[in-house]
């Protein structure tokens, strides 16, 4: 990957006045963390929703690709930093190497700062809950939907999911036994947070996959009262013997479901 990173976006006011997310990591405009396997997670502002990333392959004369990040509208912000924006850029939308990434709104564009040095990955992402607030939830659906849906995702890719969805929820309880039931994926475990019915689910392991289960809940004498049984089917995920969490959304937050280790 290329150690220079070229980012482009809207002109910026005469005096802007430093944003908390970026005032945590040096002041500038726009930050990025190396994910590994070639992919990055951008994070800023701009002037409105219209922003995109263009990442420009490492090859001379190719063309610029568009990724179209998550954004959301920051509170007391306005004029050139009215809304954040984050995307994960992976290898394959820049034609197998990043070799530059430019922004872009219809607003028009003028050169930014970028930090030579990337940021730490867990220090970008909690900037980037405070800073979204109550729309964090919704950002990190998004990002880990781009990530799940455009297969291949590495490992690192994958790891960054996890923590995204990880520092936007808390632990709910575990699955304790994973099998099959007439072909289907078969789990049983305990959970303060899941309901009956029908959820989806983002399955995490050596891969990551968008999934829904099918589940029936009933009261344990050994949770008293804090937590409640479930047993049910999981579709959309293949081999679940190798998955490590299974996350789940409520009106709230984020959940999580870790899996017993079956060693």
């Amino acid at each position: 990957m290329s150690k220079t990173l070229h980012v482009v976006a809207a002109p910026a006011a005469a005096e802007r006045e430093p944003a908390p997310l970026f005032d945590r990591l040096g002041g500038a405009q726009c930050h990025w963390a190396i994910l590994g396997d070639g992919a990055v997670l951008v994070v800023g502002a701009a002037a409105d929703r219209s922003v995109r990333l263009l990442a420009r392959p490492g090859l001379a004369d190719a063309p610029a690709r568009e990724v179209h990040p998550q954004t959301w509208p920051r509170a007391g912000r306005d004029g050139s930093a009215a809304f954040g924006f984050a995307a994960i850029v992976a290898p394959r939308e820049a034609g197998g190497r990043i070799g530059a990434l430019s922004l872009a709104s219809r607003a028009g564009r003028a050169p930014l700062r970028l930090p030579r040095q990337p940021a730490p990955v867990d220090d970008l992402v909690d900037a980037m809950a405070a800073d979204c607030g109550a729309a964090f939830g919704d950002v990190v659906e998004a990002l880990v939907e781009t990530v799940a849906t455009a297969p291949p995702a590495g490992a690192a890719a994958i790891a960054a999911a996890a923590l995204l969805l990880r520092k936007a929820g808390r632990g709910s309880g575990f699955v304790e036994i994973v099998g099959e039931l007439d072909g289907a994926s078969f789990v049983q475990g305990w959970s303060a947070d899941l309901p009956a019915g029908h959820t989806r689910l983002v399955v995490v392991g050596e891969g990551i996959a968008l999934a829904t289960i099918d589940a029936a809940t009933f009261e344990r004498a050994d949770l008293d009262g804090a937590a409640h049984g479930f047993f049910g089917l999981v579709a959309g995920a293949d081999r679940l013997e190798t998955v490590r969490h299974l996350f789940f959304r409520t009106h709230e937050q984020w959940r999580c479901l870790d899996i017993y280790d079956r060693r």
